[in-house]
């Protein structure tokens, strides 16, 4: 058996990669999932490496670059390893990790830092490994939103999506505050939230364009407003969430606390569960106003 490691070639190795994917990890992954997620990302193509013998492709990695952005266009680069896998015929044999350490030792100039969120299972690997968390500690929470005592925020309009291979957006800021955030523009926009489970809504408040995206759900038979990511002034997201809730005809809502909504002012709030974040810094130090939201941490990505 004689592995090499290579970088995928789009054009031929899909098919293949899909097909290790579906078999070794994820059964629903598709062709336009490979390419909306790792080809046409919001900041370029993902890192990648496979692990072949001969012809067959027996391993894979991709490194997604996952960048942060203030308001002042600061940016921090990121990346997020997904989606790696290794054929059953060929596992204990140390494939995967020698896959892994070339991938991001061959990219390791594109980065400062890596991110990831692993199960309970993996976390004791991931900080042997150098992880790290961070200093804020991210909670799950349920929520019930107070229907009252608020003046709706009118004129709601549905974001536009376009295919993620003919993303018509650009790269300028819409959130203009402190924070470190996910991409911070409509063309991350586009890109994050195109499955169609995902609601994007565009507001304009004081003639600044302010952007929430957020999904529903069904909790013990009752609707509930998952709130993923906002971009804009955060003095205005309560009134927002609430006129987003009256819109879905539900005042429960599930949410991230984090540095945009934690002074989320709720009738009701309690703690679901604790988020499992952890980074390995590459010669940098982790800035305290980086702000992870949930749309970071579903499991579509």
């Amino acid at each position: 058996m004689d592995i090499a490691f290579r970088e995928i070639d789009f054009e031929k190795d899909s098919k293949a990669v899909v097909h290790l994917i579906n078999e070794n990890l994820k059964s629903g992954f598709t062709g336009d999932i490979l390419k909306w997620k790792h080809l046409y990302g919001a900041f370029g193509p993902s890192h990648n490496v496979i692990a072949v013998d001969g012809e067959k492709i027996v391993a894979v990695v991709f490194a997604m670059r996952y960048n942060y952005i203030n308001g002042k266009g600061d940016l921090i680069k990121g990346i997020r390893t997904f989606d790696g896998c290794t054929d059953s015929n060929y596992r204990g044999k140390g494939i995967f990790k020698k896959l892994m350490r070339a991938c991001v030792e061959k990219f390791s100039m594109d980065y400062q830092f890596l991110m990831a969120n692993p199960n309970e299972a993996s976390f004791a690997e991931h900080i042997k490994l150098g992880y790290v968390e961070p200093d804020f500690d991210y909670y799950y929470r349920f929520g019930i939103v107070n229907p009252f005592g608020t003046n709706y925020i009118g004129n709601i309009q549905d974001f536009k999506k376009t295919p993620p291979n003919k993303n018509i957006y650009n790269t300028e800021l819409i959130y203009k505050g402190e924070q470190f955030i996910t991409g911070n523009s409509l063309r991350f926009l586009n890109w994050r939230y195109q499955p169609e489970n995902y609601n994007v809504k565009r507001l304009i408040i004081d003639k600044t364009e302010t952007y929430i995206s957020y999904r529903k759900i069904k909790k013990k038979g009752l609707n509930v407003l998952v709130l993923c990511d906002f971009y804009g002034n955060k003095k205005y997201l309560e009134d927002i969430v609430k006129t987003i809730c009256k819109i879905e005809k539900t005042y429960l809502i599930y949410y991230l606390d984090n540095l945009m909504n934690k002074n989320l002012n709720l009738v009701f709030s309690r703690r679901d569960k604790r988020a499992v974040i952890v980074f390995k810094l590459n010669n940098f130090e982790l800035p305290t106003n980086l702000m992870v939201s949930l749309g970071d941490l579903e499991g579509r990505l």
